[in-house]
């Protein structure tokens, strides 16, 4: 696929006049991993496959790709492409849908916006370029939120304020949530809890404080797809008001959150891969200068056997408490 026929898959980026989803965002969201053949090409029936997978889990949503994607290792048609096969086998399940639709090219991050409403989408998010400075941080979603009508979700990392948020939630219609991985984390959603309540929070970083996170009103949490079933439970418990059983299921999920936070995405991938969804966790590279585009397949990998043996320890361990079983 060129150039010409990606623009013309996507569209123009004027708002199209689609409406809002009516959809009220909330609950656990995974990432959607990328499962890549050994020829190095985006296993499309495999994605499918973590879809319907997640819709076993219960989750109350789904977002691809983001960081845990390895969106910066996709080329633009392959981007297309992924998002068409999501909605497609998400058709009749019950996860919302957020596309994620960062580029360090303005132009094609509002493409990739309009391409996710005209798909069908519940949502938009977006990660900042790097380094961004606050001004530019601001104008790079005034963009994108202005490309769409979808509800779009910040992602804030670096230096950005909650006060930079409020701010600027209110030159963007559509922003409406926040995934924060931002400065002090538990402090800041107490803060846009009292100042901003019409500012959702979801949080991010594996939810490795999610029990604090929920007390101090975060709506719900972004993180790695390879247990997303553990999450939905303590997120059930807890709004239900079953703190101190919502605790003791969050300790389950914090085996597997401790060791992927050392090891990384491949790490997920290989917990998907116990699961039987994945057929392997090969990763991709990041293409030559630190750009975006289509990367090759990385042969280094943190996961050592005892690091397999022991994450296949822990899932023997959770296994009853898990909501999906194999594809």
């Amino acid at each position: 696929m060129n150039r010409r026929h990606f623009l013309s898959l996507v569209g123009a980026t004027a708002v199209t006049g689609f409406a809002k989803t009516s959809r009220t965002l909330e609950g656990i969201f995974p990432i959607v991993h990328t499962p890549f053949t050994t020829a190095n090409e985006i296993d499309m029936e495999t994605l499918a496959a973590e879809v319907r997978f997640f819709d076993k889990c219960q989750v109350q949503g789904i977002v691809w790709p983001q960081l845990a994607s390895e969106y910066f290792t996709l080329g633009d048609e392959e981007r297309i492409a992924g998002v068409e096969m999501i909605l497609k086998a998400n058709k009749g399940l019950k996860p919302a849908v957020v596309i994620g639709v960062q580029s360090q090219q303005i132009e094609t991050a509002k493409r990739f916006a309009v391409h996710a409403e005209k798909q069908g989408a519940d949502a938009i998010i977006a990660i900042p370029p790097k380094d961004a400075s606050i001004a530019k941080f601001i104008d790079y979603y005034k963009q994108i939120g202005s490309a769409c009508s979808l509800p779009l979700i910040v992602q804030a990392i670096g230096k950005v304020s909650v006060d930079d948020i409020i701010g600027m939630a209110k030159q963007v219609p559509t922003l409406a949530y926040v995934k924060d991985e931002a400065g002090f984390t538990p402090h800041r959603i107490t803060e846009f809890a009292k100042r901003a309540p019409h500012i959702k929070i979801f949080t991010g970083n594996h939810g490795q404080m999610f029990p604090d996170e929920l007390n101090r009103g975060a709506v719900g949490t972004i993180p790695a797809g390879g247990f997303a079933d553990l999450y939905v439970t303590v997120w059930e418990l807890w709004r239900t008001g079953n703190h101190a059983q919502a605790m003791d299921e969050f300790a389950r999920a914090n085996l597997f959150i401790s060791e992927v936070k050392e090891y990384g995405v491949d790490s997920v991938k290989y917990i998907l891969e116990l699961r039987g969804i994945f057929k392997n966790h090969l990763m991709r590279q990041r293409p030559a200068g630190g750009g975006e585009g289509k990367g090759t397949l990385d042969p280094e990998t943190k996961l050592d056997e005892p690091a397999k043996q022991y994450l296949a320890e822990v899932f023997r361990h959770v296994s009853p408490y898990l909501r999906a079983g194999k594809n």
